[in-house]
Formats: C-alpha cells, sequence, structure tokens
C-alpha cells in the first residue's frame, strides 16, 4: 500500500537532506582554497646575496607594525646613523596579533643583544643575527635600509607547546 502523505513526508525530507548536503559542499568548495592558502607560504624573491639556504621553508606570513629606531653615534672621522632597536608586533591575515619583535639579550650567547621574536601565546622566543645586508637595486629602493637574511643564533620553545 502506498501512503500519500507518508511519501510526501520523505519526498520532502530527501530535499531538504539534498539541499543541506549541496550547502556543506558549497560552504567546503569555498573555505577550501583559503585553507589551502594559509597553509601554503610563497617566499617574495629575494637579492642573490641573501638566498635562503637549501632545507629551509617558509611557514608563517605577518603584517608588522612597528619602527626601526636609529641613534647619531660617532663613527671614524665623522658621525652614522646606527640601529638602536626595532620594534614592531605582527598580525596574522585575520588580524590576530602572533609574535612581537625586538632587541633583546640571547641567553644562548651569554647575553649578545640580539634581534628577536616572541610568539604571542606560547612565549617561544628566537633570537637572530644579521649576515651581510643587501642593497641590491633590482629589489632595494635607492636610500632604502638594507634587506637582511637572519641566521637563528638562539631559541627558547615555551614549555606549553606541543
Amino acid at each position: 500500500m502506498d501512503n500519500p502523505s507518508a511519501t510526501k513526508h520523505l519526498l520532502k525530507y530527501r530535499a531538504s537532506a539534498i539541499i543541506g548536503t549541496r550547502a556543506l559542499a558549497t560552504a567546503i568548495a569555498l573555505a577550501m582554497p583559503a585553507l589551502s592558502y594559509a597553509e601554503r607560504v610563497d617566499p617574495p624573491a629575494v637579492p642573490a646575496a641573501i638566498q635562503i639556504p637549501a632545507g629551509n621553508t617558509a611557514f608563517l606570513v605577518g603584517h608588522a607594525v612597528g619602527t626601526q629606531n636609529y641613534v647619531c653615534l660617532p663613527a671614524n672621522a665623522g658621525f652614522a646613523w646606527t640601529l638602536s632597536t626595532p620594534q614592531a608586533t605582527l598580525f596574522n591575515d585575520s588580524g590576530r596579533q602572533i609574535i612581537t619583535h625586538y632587541f633583546s639579550p640571547n641567553p644562548m650567547e651569554n647575553g649578545t643583544m640580539r634581534v628577536t621574536w616572541q610568539h604571542s601565546t606560547d612565549t617561544s622566543t628566537v633570537w637572530a643575527q644579521a649576515l651581510p645586508p643587501s642593497s641590491d637595486p633590482a629589489f632595494v629602493a635607492p636610500g632604502a635600509i638594507p634587506w637582511l637574511l637572519l641566521r637563528v643564533v638562539g631559541a627558547h620553545r615555551s614549555s606549553t607547546q606541543r
């Protein structure tokens, strides 16, 4: 026996399930490019003198707001601007603070002052040493601060990081 009311109810249920499934599939399809983009970091082109050594992989993009502070000091027979401190806050694409950048003493080098990055959530910290800079005019504007390649010289992994 065919129950028209039950058949109508079943068809309505199936239609709702199909619409819900399509909506979910559409949402996943729309979200996937963003998720895959968030996982893929394409490093920018850089001068040959500061190419990233083989075996290293870019894994994070941060957008910084801050300053590089200079002081004028005696140098040779005159004066020169010398970096005194950087101070910056890095944000992810969603605007959430992820890292603070500054100078601090590196405990792995008996307190040598180094550029420092500290993770905003778990306080893991990395210290780096600047290698010879590049002012390659194909990349760096005339009069701009030279581009740097930094080498990690100390790291502290937070005990809360797994």
